[in-house]
């Protein structure tokens, strides 16, 4: 599964993207301020998929850019690498109004024409039978009840599923077990403890280690595994803070490999 973290270029990503390749991605959006995002993520040498950006001018109360999302799309058509997908215009809060703005949105052959994938939103009041067959990808938003309820039927009926908002690690398990193809989220660069656990979802998932035990920041391995932290690439300080969280008792659940609906 490829994590995307939302328009974020700094160097803790650049070092991630080289260590993981394949599993780590970018997530570009239309900022709620109107501006493109292009700039915010080197596109290059990594897979990334474009985010309309109406859930961000939703919550910040500013109005949407049509033209800003057109351009978007105008540079990743020239670009050497194309988006994995685009997430065609939804209405936040709205699954009727949604499902309205697919058949505009990909009635439209200007729109169309970039020739990108297109993602459909899948939100609160949308049931799997309402999701249009035409969808190349199923992006799941709406709220986190909702959204969480829904990615192990919807990755059951739909090949390609793309989770919205995941920022923490047992989302990401979640993600992943349920047999989702990406997820993105704009909190693993907030904070230093949830740039550890990003850390270790990768090294684990790489490894294809799993989940394992039901401690979230535990320090070891067994010797067969190799290797005295879950993630090698930890700094010291890091390294210091895992310690704490361990010493505190501080632990998550984890789910079944096999999750039924």
């Amino acid at each position: 599964m490829i994590v995307m973290p939302g328009n974020n270029t700094g160097k803790n990503v650049k070092k991630l993207w080289e260590m993981y390749p394949g599993k780590l991605g970018a997530m570009i959006s239309v900022r709620a301020g109107g501006g493109d995002g292009w700039s915010n993520v080197a596109v290059e040498n990594v897979p990334y998929a474009i985010d309309n950006g109406r859930y961000a001018a939703c919550i910040h109360q500013r109005e949407w850019s049509r033209d800003s999302f057109l351009r978007l799309l105008e540079k990743a058509s020239k670009a050497e690498r194309s988006p994995l997908f685009i997430t065609v215009p939804d209405v936040v809060g709205s699954a009727a109004q949604t499902l309205d703005e697919w058949e505009v949105w990909t009635a439209d052959k200007s729109f169309n024409s970039f020739g990108f994938p297109l993602a459909f939103v899948a939100q609160d009041g949308i049931s799997v039978d309402d999701i249009p067959d035409a969808a190349d990808v199923v992006f799941i938003g709406g709220t986190p009840s909702w959204k969480k309820k829904m990615i192990w039927p919807v990755c059951q009926r739909f090949q390609d599923v793309h989770v919205g908002g995941i920022n923490t690690v047992h989302g990401l398990w979640l993600c992943e077990n349920c047999g989702a193809e990406s997820c993105d989220g704009t909190g693993w660069l907030r904070g230093p403890e949830r740039m550890i656990g990003l850390k270790q979802y990768l090294y684990r998932s790489n490894m294809e280690l799993g989940q394992e035990q039901m401690t979230l920041f535990h320090l070891w391995e067994s010797e067969t595994r190799g290797g005295r932290f879950i993630s090698p690439d930890m700094t010291s300080s890091e390294a210091s803070r895992l310690e704490t969280y361990v010493e505190r008792g501080i632990t998550t659940h984890a789910i079944s490999p096999n999750p039924t609906p």
